[in-house]
């Protein structure tokens, strides 16, 4: 019986632990794209399309801006979110 329930509890944690991770990229690509709208809304980011990808912690980006300097900003702001 013990081992019974150690085995269901193994189950069940590892089919848990994909949502946990699903759950924290949605957070990280959330919390990307409200830092990049802020620096649209200051006025930093201008004439840029950018797509988003969160996979386990590791973020694709890909699209375009229009100058170096808001590639760099873009690139910078992505790197600063907590769990990229």
């Amino acid at each position: 019986m013990r081992r019974l329930m150690i085995g269901l509890t193994l189950v069940c944690m590892a089919a848990l632990i994909p949502l946990w991770v699903r759950a924290d990229d949605r957070q990280i690509a959330q919390e990307i794209i409200q830092q990049l709208q802020q620096h649209k809304d200051a006025g930093e980011l201008k004439g840029f399309g950018i797509d988003l990808q969160v996979e386990k912690g590791i973020v694709l980006i890909e699209g375009r801006v229009s100058t170096a300097e808001q590639r760099k900003l873009a690139l910078d702001t992505v790197r600063r979110v907590t769990g990229v």
